[in-house]
């Protein structure tokens, strides 16, 4: 048997490739479902990127990153409610335990350092 990443064509005559665009654009044209996650997506850090630069222009760029961070966690819980993430305890403790770490380290940065002059 082939490898089926190589550069073989395969019975229909297509290039067997880990990234083919052209089977990609083929398989969104063709799939409703595809279309609507791709809109999506696309709106979702259209949205994400629009809100990000209205609170930084209002507030600062460290409450960017702690929004941003529990932006994080809500998606993590959402993936633990749903069934998507491992529920072991022992793992969820270690994931906390680092998101805790992640916002103390966020929170002490006061203000952005300035880059250094030569």
């Amino acid at each position: 048997m082939s490898d089926p990443y190589c550069n073989e064509t395969n019975i229909k005559g297509v290039l067997n490739h880990l990234e083919n665009p052209l089977d990609g654009v083929l398989q969104v044209i063709h799939s409703r479902q595809l279309i609507l996650a791709s809109v999506g997506l696309i709106l979702s850090i259209a949205v994400f990127n629009w809100s990000g630069v209205s609170v930084t222009s209002y507030l600062n760029a460290t409450t960017r990153m702690i929004i941003d961070s529990l932006r994080t966690i809500l998606v993590w819980g959402f993936g633990l409610c749903v069934g998507w993430e491992n529920t072991n305890p022992r793992r969820i403790g270690y994931e906390l335990a680092g998101f805790v770490l992640l916002l103390m380290e966020h929170s002490s940065t006061k203000t952005s350092s300035s880059l250094p002059r030569y």
